[in-house]
């Protein structure tokens, strides 16, 4: 899979991931509340593999929530780093263009 090669372990976007995480709870439990209805109208359709698939989607995304609380200060202090490295480069940019005029 060539999104999985050349994966760099240096930054990991923490705040992304717990976004994502949020609205995909979300829409599994919208899509699994449409299968409960659908059990309650008279004619339902098997909806044995859709739940179960959104069973292990929940299950999936409860573990990688547990793995980003685990490691969220490493990459917070990593991602604060760089996002102060920007400002301070814009600081730079600035006096820089100054010193111009």
């Amino acid at each position: 899979m060539k999104l999985l090669e050349n994966i760099n372990l240096d930054t990991v976007n923490i705040s992304r991931i717990e976004t994502i995480i949020k609205q995909q709870n979300e829409c599994l439990l919208e899509m699994y509340k449409l299968l409960l209805f659908d059990e309650t109208t008279a004619e339902p359709d098997n909806n044995k593999w859709a739940k179960a698939f959104l069973e292990t989607q929940i299950k999936a995304l409860e573990h990688i929530q547990k793995i980003t609380e685990k490691h969220k200060q490493h990459f917070s202090k990593k991602e604060d780093k760089y996002n102060n490295d920007d400002n301070n480069n814009d600081d730079d940019d600035d006096i820089e263009q100054e010193s111009l005029f």
